[in-house]
């Protein structure tokens, strides 16, 4: 009865010497396999994560998230989170500052393009340009829109009226 017993042991006792005695670096492609060491890394990362959100929801709004991870390309405002936080962590909050000051920045213009697109030409822009005394037509159109956005558009029209009589 001990010799089936062995025989039907056999195939374990195998794995467990091969186990036993196989190198630590084989274990890294075998991923099913987990080890203490791989054990403490996914430890140490989720405090990192939660080191980074909790910096960040101590100084920024989800609303400079959104606007930040639009500005820096990433996908959500998760994201963006953690690269604040991150950013935070390594004391570069003069970063994240500038980083949300060009996004608010560079949003603004969005928005003062749209207007002007939505009412204005090209021509338009550079003619007021010339009126204006602004260096190009670009800084015509942000000036367009942010009189537009303002409820100004009086003054554009009075503007390009004045420019095309001169």
């Amino acid at each position: 009865m001990s010799s089936t017993n062995n025989k039907n042991n056999l195939p374990l006792t195998i794995a467990i010497s091969v186990a036993l005695t196989t190198p630590t670096i084989m274990l890294d492609n075998m991923p099913w396999i987990a080890t203490a060491e791989a054990d403490e890394s996914i430890s140490q990362s989720g405090n990192l994560e939660d080191r980074e959100i909790e910096a960040f929801a101590n100084s920024y709004t989800y609303e400079d998230a959104v606007l930040l991870a639009n500005f820096w390309g990433k996908p959500t405002p998760w994201d963006a989170k953690l690269k604040i936080g991150s950013l935070l962590l390594n004391g570069d909050n003069d970063a994240v500052q500038q980083a949300l000051n060009n996004a608010k920045q560079a949003s603004v213009e969005d928005q003062e393009i749209k207007a002007f697109a939505n009412s204005y030409s090209y021509e338009d822009a550079a003619l007021l340009a010339k009126f204006w005394g602004k260096p190009t037509p670009w800084d015509a159109k942000l000036k367009i829109g942010s009189l537009l956005l303002n409820g100004n558009n009086t003054a554009v029209q009075q503007a390009l009226t004045n420019a095309q009589t001169q």
